[in-house]
């Protein structure tokens, strides 16, 4: 059977495409522990201006600030600028434009971090059509990508045209992975009027933490997109729907390169766990501890890692199950540790 002749030109368009829907980073901008999961997934990790990592806390947490978000509710250019300087991210989204004279002023923001930042990604989002006229082609347009992203009440439907996006760099605000991924093809297929594919050189989406606490919700590939998880933590449901999210943009060719890499620091030294006796860590045995085993070994330490990021060490199982009782404290989210314990 003879081959089918590819189309003129057809390969390397069809590369171009390839390239323009390649992005150079996917953001989860949430706190730890949530952010440790994801940098260690291979996401760009990063805040919002009006709030921090929560990272301080943890003497062996080094999550990196990659991505910088405008507070949109309360926009303060000159605030979000000092927080820029002092985190210098990779990626940082100015804000969004609603009149001509807010792109200029964000612009030349632009200009003096450009200066003083070179291999920064700046990010203005228009929200008018003046603002395309404004932002130069070195910026990268911020595309509201969720059907609530940002101020809903001005959708990029509203105030422009599809070919205002297209031979454009972009980043999308928001959106569930498969929304995105309809609104990626839309902006990188060929067209009848030959419109040059929009360069998308990342995104963001944190909706994976609130659809996790507000309704126990997984995100999966195929549909339904959202099932209820209520046996599993908070933090284990937004492992699961950044798991599964990367899975899908890799299996488009849309996921960023990244080596996957910890934001933890494991201890050069053995925890102990001790009922405060005199105690010689020297001469301690080293159990294997297994969480969530209620008829484990009662005499083994146990290590329990928490919702919020805590770790606390219990001599035993018996001893775990007292203090959390008491204390109205529950096990969400744990891996087998090795501790050295006192036996009772």
């Amino acid at each position: 059977m003879a081959t089918p002749q590819q189309p003129a030109g057809g390969a390397s368009a069809s590369k171009t495409i390839e390239q323009a829907r390649k992005v150079g980073y996917v953001a989860f901008l949430q706190r730890v522990p949530f952010a440790v999961d994801a940098h260690r997934l291979g996401y760009a990790t990063g805040i919002c201006e009006d709030y921090t990592l929560q990272q301080s806390q943890y003497a062996n947490v080094d999550v990196p600030v990659s991505v910088l978000d405008n507070d949109f509710r309360d926009p303060d250019v000159e605030r979000w600028t000092r927080v820029f300087e002092r985190h210098e991210p990779n990626v940082g989204i100015i804000g969004d434009a609603f009149t001509e004279a807010e792109a200029r002023e964000y612009v030349e923001v632009a200009q003096e971090l450009r200066r003083a930042y070179p291999e920064a990604t700046l990010v203005i989002v228009p929200k008018c059509e003046a603002a395309f006229d404004v932002i130069p082609d070195w910026v990268v347009l911020g595309y509201p990508a969720g059907s609530h992203a940002g101020k809903a009440d001005h959708t990029p439907e509203e105030y422009s045209a599809l070919a205002d996006w297209r031979g454009r760099r972009l980043h999308l605000l928001g959106g569930a992975p498969q929304r995105r991924w309809t609104l990626i093809q839309e902006l990188t297929q060929p067209t009848v009027t030959g419109l040059e594919p929009a360069n998308i050189v990342g995104m963001d989406y944190n909706g994976f933490f609130a659809n996790a606490l507000r309704y126990g919700d997984v995100w999966y590939p195929v549909q339904p997109h959202w099932r209820t998880h209520d046996d599993s933590s908070l933090r284990e449901r937004v492992r699961m729907s950044l798991e599964h999210a990367k899975a899908y943009w890799q299996q488009r060719g849309v996921w960023a390169t990244h080596e996957d890499q910890s934001a933890v620091l494991s201890p050069d030294d053995p925890v102990f766990a001790t009922r405060g006796t005199p105690f010689d860590p020297t001469e301690a045995e080293l159990f294997d501890c297994e969480f969530g085993q209620p008829g484990g070994d009662e005499g083994s330490g146990v290590l329990v890692e928490y919702d919020d990021g805590i770790v606390l060490a219990y001599t035993s199982q018996k001893h775990r199950r007292f203090l959390e009782h008491r204390t109205g404290v529950y096990r969400e989210h744990g891996d087998p540790q090795r501790v050295r314990a006192q036996q009772s």
